[in-house]
């Protein structure tokens, strides 16, 4: 039996990836990979022990168009399913990536042309920072407030105390303000692209990001609940400002020297 050009190939590359590195560098490099794997696969079977125990995926040979072993890949995949989300395709194929890799998951307002934004997501960017809105509310929103509080006159420990006590889905308020401020608390929706963050393949960030993608998906949803809300009627939209605008600072007190 002969194998074809392209399976020998592939044969070679699998047979010169399971040689013992003789040189200093090259040795190094190996036992550095072999440590990254082994912290992975104990991970694999740390947080999935009943698919590691019925895997028969390879644990430390590497498949043909990877630098992770087959059991690794199936470690990412079951992270991506059922922890929160990884994106393999932008670091399984050339290199070993030694960080958990990691996507925020909240729009960059501030670097994103306001045009880019369905009408009532500019909406609520333009409550949160009047400076994009280009023109009158009533010419862009087709809605007319006296007055539009600033960001800077908002008191955000009011204008929390006062969604807990209005129905849901306008109760979201502070949330969804909090998603645009990137002030939530939770490291999916704070951290921008621009954001240098690197997680090392450890429990106690698997903990984290497990448990802060839990609360990310509560707080889209409900971002996409007031959305709808502020959808449906004209009239939603003047009654979430007149809530944000009673979360205004008590500036009664003066200052003394």
């Amino acid at each position: 039996m002969f194998l074809t050009p392209s399976l020998s190939t592939n044969a070679i590359t699998y047979l010169q990836s399971l040689k013992v590195p003789t040189q200093v560098k090259d040795g190094l490099d190996y036992l550095e990979q072999l440590r990254e794997s082994s912290i992975i696969l104990s991970l694999y079977k740390i947080n999935f022990p009943d698919s590691w125990n019925h895997s028969t995926s390879p644990v430390l040979s590497f498949n043909f168009n990877s630098v992770h072993s087959l059991r690794e890949l199936e470690f990412f995949d079951l992270v991506n399913e059922r922890l929160f989300p990884i994106f393999q395709n932008e670091f399984e194929l050339d290199e070993r990536c030694s960080f958990i890799p990691f996507i925020p998951q909240n729009f960059d307002w501030y670097s994103i042309s306001i045009d880019e934004f369905e009408p009532i997501e500019q909406f609520l960017i333009c409550l949160y920072d009047s400076s994009y809105l280009q023109t009158s509310w009533k010419q862009h929103f087709e809605i007319n407030p006296s007055d539009v509080l600033t960001v800077e006159q908002i008191d955000w420990q009011k204008l929390q105390s006062l969604c807990q006590t209005v129905p849901e889905p306008l109760s979201y308020l502070y949330d969804v303000m909090s998603i645009i401020d990137h002030s939530t608390g939770n490291i999916w929706l704070d951290a921008t692209l621009e954001s240098s963050i690197y997680l090392e393949w450890n429990q106690d960030n698997i903990d984290i990001l497990t448990q802060d993608w839990q609360e990310a998906l509560k707080l889209k949803t409900a971002f996409w609940e007031l959305k709808q809300w502020l959808q449906t009627e004209i009239a939603n939209q003047l009654t979430l400002i007149n809530l944000w605008n009673l979360a205004q600072k008590d500036e009664s007190f003066s200052n003394t020297a």
